[in-house]
């Protein structure tokens, strides 16, 4: 059952009229000064949050120089991948250079099933392969949250299970390679292509660049933000010690007239200089 604000009065379905029977308030305007400021309050708070969020991402992404090569190196693999990983040599001579199109092209056709339903040095390189390159993509998702907590170690760990990956399947591939004449049919070798010493290239570099930022960290630049004419952060501060609202909101109307009387000294210091 609600109550009035004002005077704690009971209030039963039956009372329609916005004024409270006990007291005669209105109820619809009771206090509406003080809940405007507060939505207020709570709109530029939100949006104080939301611009450290916005400053994060910039950061992780163009926000420096280091951020920016970051960027670059974490699509090369991707590039890489559309190189010649390697050629399988048939027997009559032909040579067929596979990238990561054929492959999908491969597993798309292929039942994949089959292919994995027994460990061998094959199956064992094209699941390598596989998991290299969705780490890698992921890795490029989260470099959104790079200045978050344990951004800079995921972004090592991923980079680092991608490498780890790609070396293992290119020594299966190797070995698979010592016996695919009998494992294939027509097939006389397989040789790594320049796509494949790339990916690993690349995939060490960033790892190499994310070892960096996460020793050196990344520069963030915060945009400014007020609450009500207060720092955004001296606000957050105020409102986490439990400083009662009328206090911040008298602090709130000083930052106010402090802003106005500087806007009038520098409109008049501008007129005066002209």
């Amino acid at each position: 059952m609600a109550k009035c604000p004002n005077c704690g009065r009971k209030l039963s379905m039956f009372d329609r009229k916005p004024e409270c029977p006990g007291c005669g308030v209105n109820l619809l305007f009771y206090n509406m000064e003080e809940r405007l400021m507060a939505e207020a309050d709570k709109a530029e708070a939100e949006h104080a949050r939301a611009q450290v969020k916005y400053d994060h991402l910039r950061a992780s992404f163009i926000g420096s120089k280091i951020a920016v090569i970051r960027l670059i190196a974490s699509l090369l693999p991707i590039g890489a991948l559309m190189l010649p990983l390697c050629s399988v040599i048939y027997s009559d001579g032909t040579t067929n250079r596979i990238n990561a199109i054929e492959l999908y092209k491969y597993l798309s056709s292929a039942d994949i099933g089959s292919i994995f339903s027994s460990v061998n040095y094959f199956s064992a390189a094209l699941g390598c392969l596989l998991l290299s390159a969705v780490l890698v993509l992921v890795a490029l998702f989260a470099l959104a949250a790079s200045c978050r907590k344990m951004g800079k170690q995921r972004n090592v760990i991923l980079d680092s299970l991608a490498v780890l990956s790609a070396i293992v399947s290119a020594v299966c591939l190797s070995e698979f390679s010592k016996v695919s004449s009998g494992a294939l049919a027509n097939v006389q070798s397989i040789t790594f292509g320049i796509g494949a010493y790339i990916y690993i290239g690349t995939l060490l570099l960033l790892l190499g660049i994310n070892i960096y930022i996460s020793m050196k960290g990344l520069p963030v630049k915060y945009k400014q933000c007020y609450i009500g004419g207060i720092p955004s952060e001296e606000y957050f501060k105020l409102v986490n010690k439990g400083t009662d609202i009328k206090a911040i909101h008298e602090m709130m109307d000083k930052a106010l007239r402090d802003i106005k009387e500087q806007k009038s000294i520098e409109k008049e210091a501008a007129e005066a200089a002209l």
